[in-house]
């Protein structure tokens, strides 16, 4: 967050750019004429952007909460396409940041726990919470929902977040994946005694 950033070709300096305040101003970042050439890579950084804020830092302690903040901020139950928000928590619960996502169309949104997991680890969150609308207005979870759930969940075990609930939000109403008791890791799932090197690596494969 703060750092400068740096760029260098493969093989150091040789033949490439040196590491100059005047080289560094003509770089990728801030637009240059610098052209990437075959066979070269880039010293980058991630930085994240605030789009709006900041707020008070609440906590969550229901997903009453979960809804409320998001019909606040974003209006969710009038949204025309689903949007899949990320809330990030700290240890104690409280917010440290909130992501959208994707945006899908009227019935889906496209999600992957590469994406989910990304901010809540630029962020040093201790966990996240998940947040979808249904543009229907019924909240009720399809089996497509449970499934990403699950999945999350079981890459946030890998990560070391985890997963609190995810809340589908409708018209008026909204429904808690955490007390319909849709929650829980798979059977078999990375937390299994007697997993070998293999299935760590498989399970990596599989969810990140």
């Amino acid at each position: 967050m703060g750092l400068r950033p740096l760029l260098f070709l493969k093989g150091g300096n040789r033949g490439g750019l040196r590491p100059t305040s005047a080289n560094m101003q003509r770089n990728l970042f801030s637009g240059g004429d610098f052209i990437k050439t075959k066979g070269s890579y880039c010293w980058v950084s991630t930085r994240l952007v605030r789009e709006s804020g900041p707020w008070y830092a609440e906590k969550i302690a229901s997903p009453d909460d979960v809804a409320r903040i998001m019909r606040d901020h974003i209006d969710i139950e009038n949204l025309d396409r689903e949007h899949f928000i990320v809330l990030h928590l700290s240890c104690k619960n409280n917010i440290n940041a909130i992501q959208t996502v994707s945006i899908g169309g009227l019935h889906s949104s496209l999600v992957h726990p590469r994406e989910v997991f990304k901010a809540a680890i630029l962020t040093s969150s201790a966990a996240i919470i998940l947040v979808h609308n249904h543009p229907s207005g019924d909240p009720t979870p399809s089996t497509e929902d449970i499934n990403i759930t699950r999945r999350i969940i079981e890459a946030g075990k890998i990560l070391g977040i985890e997963v609190l609930d995810h809340v589908v939000i409708g018209l008026d109403r909204f429904a808690s994946l955490k007390v319909l008791g849709q929650c829980r890791q798979r059977k078999n799932s990375l937390g299994s005694r007697g997993r070998g090197i293999k299935e760590v690596i498989r399970c990596l494969k599989e969810n990140l």
